[in-house]
């Protein structure tokens, strides 16, 4: 059975919704390790964050990592 390029993205894509699933029903939504948000140092605009290293789950099961930079 050859697959074609549109097989190979259904597929993909399949598997990514299903991980999303799995997190967003499972684990829910949130800070999993790490991810402080702290005002940022001054002199920064009202308004600025200084966002830790880190992993969340967003409200659709997405993943969100920062490294600390």
């Amino acid at each position: 059975m050859l697959l074609s390029v549109d097989d190979m993205v259904t597929e993909s894509e399949y598997y990514r919704e299903k991980l999303k699933r799995h997190n967003r029903y499972l684990h829910g939504t949130g800070i999993v390790c790490g991810l402080e948000i702290t005002p940022a140092p001054a002199p920064a605009p009202p308004a600025a964050v200084q966002i830790s290293g880190g992993y969340a789950l967003g409200p659709f099961g997405d993943e969100s990592s920062w490294a600390n930079l």
